[in-house]
């Protein structure tokens, strides 16, 4: 319905009636912008409204509120998330409900009405033990290992971790591609499995031609930081503790996916073992810069 939008408010004009004393027809004279919708019946309750609420004769719109209220039921709906995860947090943002799960696990979910709920991965494996949403982010933070994560949509998740910063921790990804003359710099993490080989390379896709990327572990006592190019397809990864060991990595650029493998088979666990070695120590955080 629409209220009527009069310019002169309860104006109106008054007639006097022929032959009668003191009686006048009176009509409105308010001038409306906007004539509204007319209060009658046919407005406030139709036959066609009361036949379907199962309302006779000549009913009132308070007997239809008292027919609606009869009818109206309040009834629970089971949901289920996606595993029998120890689910610790939720929040709500961006047209989505997002809750995260504490325990050791990467494992978030997020639903649009609370009832349907569908899996989603968090960057690494953690105590995640809140969520929230503001500025265009849902963040969520663990209770261990001061990580912390943040995504656009609450389906897809970055480390809140800066590959490109400077000495003070802000993060320069804007600057480094400027200065290079490139168009697209995407930083991220990823976990390690704790395989090796050619059978079980590494790999990263992203959504433009990479040029060139940097990897780094995220401890300080393993494997030197490395850089892949376009176009060569051997390196050699450094540990470094006392003594330098090296192992041959072979890189593969296809298309907007990068791949890498080393086969050696020495070393303890933070030290050069193969595994170590490919950037893909079991459990272990790795970032990386791609550039494009």
């Amino acid at each position: 319905m629409k209220d009527r939008v009069p310019l002169y408010p309860g104006r109106v004009t008054l007639t006097p009636v022929s032959g009668q004393a003191n009686t006048y027809d009176m009509v409105r004279a308010d001038q409306p912008t906007e004539q509204g919708t007319p209060l009658n019946k046919e407005n406030l309750l139709s036959d066609e409204t009361a036949a379907a609420l199962g309302l006779s004769g000549d009913p009132t719109v308070d007997d239809a509120f008292g027919a609606l209220a009869g009818s109206i039921k309040l009834s629970e709906v089971e949901a289920t998330l996606p595993s029998s995860a120890s689910w610790r947090s939720v929040t709500y943002g961006n047209g989505k409900l997002v809750a995260v799960a504490s325990g050791s696990t990467n494992e978030t979910a997020y639903s649009t009405n609370g009832i349907n709920w569908t899996a989603a991965t968090l960057p690494s494996s953690a105590s995640w033990q809140s969520v929230t949403y503001g500025d265009g982010k849902f963040v969520a933070v663990a209770s261990t290992n001061n990580k912390a994560a943040y995504s656009l949509d609450g389906i897809n998740w970055s480390d809140s971790a800066q590959l490109l910063v400077d000495s003070a921790g802000d993060d320069i990804t804007d600057d480094v591609a400027q200065a290079l003359g490139v168009s697209k710099i995407v930083t991220g993490s990823y976990t390690g499995t704790g395989t090796y080989g050619s059978s079980n390379p590494n790999s990263l896709t992203f959504d433009f031609d990479v040029k060139l990327l940097i990897l780094q572990a995220a401890y300080g006592y393993a494997v030197l930081p490395i850089i892949f190019t376009q176009g060569e397809k051997e390196y050699y990864t450094y540990y470094m503790s006392g003594s330098i060991s090296n192992a041959k990595m072979t890189v593969s650029f296809d298309g907007h996916t990068i791949s890498w493998y080393t086969s050696s088979t020495n070393g303890s666990r933070y030290g050069n073992s193969a595994e170590n070695m490919q950037f893909n120590h079991d459990g272990e955080i790795y970032y990386y810069a791609a550039i494009g």
